[in-house]
């Protein structure tokens, strides 16, 4: 807010005022719950979200990017939240919490995929009706980028469509010139 910041790559969030704002997305990113190796879910071949809802949850805590959605999958199946949770956001806890007991936990795909990658977790094979909001470059609106700054776009956004297909509309000169 101070303009420090010439572009970022995030989220725009309701709570901000945006109206400075540009947002062009990059990526959907979802979700994947996961487990210690070995946990009995992953031997069910019928998961559900109402089996889900009973098991023990390490959840996201209040006001991150991904409680709401979390909150919301079970409301709009007409579910009560899990009963029994823990809530953190650090994932040193979750992975340490999930490799010592049953509980489970949801985080981002990219995240679950490269920890089962690493034998940390395991990934429960069920796609749950649940999102975080897309990320994407945030710039302002109201300030011109510098060419330094212009070079740096340009290659944020060519390794974007490198990774996630992602088509820009061609670029309106922004950045200032030297005069």
């Amino acid at each position: 807010s101070g303009g420090e910041l010439d572009m970022v790559i995030g989220r725009v969030v309701e709570r901000h005022d945006s109206s400075l704002l540009r947002f062009e997305r990059l990526a959907d990113e979802p979700v994947s719950v996961i487990v210690r190796p070995g946990h009995p879910l992953l031997s069910d071949p019928h998961l559900t979200l109402e089996k889900l809802q009973r098991a023990q949850w390490v959840i996201p805590p209040v006001g991150s990017v991904l409680r709401q959605p979390f909150d919301q999958m079970f409301r709009h199946a007409a579910l009560d939240a899990p009963e029994v949770s823990v809530e953190s956001a650090s994932l040193l806890f979750i992975t340490n919490m999930l490799q010592e007991s049953d509980f489970i936990a949801v985080v981002a795909s990219d995240i679950a995929r490269y920890y089962s990658k690493h034998g940390m977790v395991a990934i429960l094979p069920i796609k749950l009706p649940c999102e975080m909001e897309a990320f994407g470059l945030i710039l302002r609106k109201d300030r011109l980028l510098s060419p330094a700054a212009s070079k740096v776009l340009k290659a944020v956004k060519a390794m974007a469509a490198s990774m996630y297909g992602v088509t820009f509309k061609p670029e309106e000169q922004r950045s200032t010139r030297n005069t």
